[in-house]
């Protein structure tokens, strides 16, 4: 499954009501939310240019279950997205000792 995120220049400083991200003129938005952006660009928000437009694919070995936690391929639970990548690392070198 893959993921398109665009890329727009803002064309009108504004605080964004969901994440309560700031944003200024001149700067980039990058967003996944294809609806969203098509609404900031309605009000003037973004520029109707995209800048870039890229395919993010789900390739992560695990997955986000909500409240900072991941949980593995094992079914084990870790906080933060750089714990579960080193967990993921220790799982691989416990089955392949010569993998480096």
């Amino acid at each position: 499954m893959s993921e398109v995120i665009i890329t727009c220049v803002v064309s009108r400083s504004f605080q964004d009501k969901f994440t309560k991200e700031h944003y200024k003129k001149g700067k980039t938005h990058v967003s996944s939310d294809v609806e969203r952006i098509a609404f900031l660009r309605e009000k003037g928000f973004l520029s109707g240019e995209v800048i870039q437009e890229s395919h993010k694919e789900d390739d992560e070995p695990f997955k986000h279950v909500g409240g900072g936690y991941y949980e593995l391929p094992n079914g084990e639970k870790v906080k933060g997205k750089e714990n579960a990548l080193e967990r993921i690392k220790e799982l691989e070198h416990e089955e392949d000792p010569d993998k480096q």
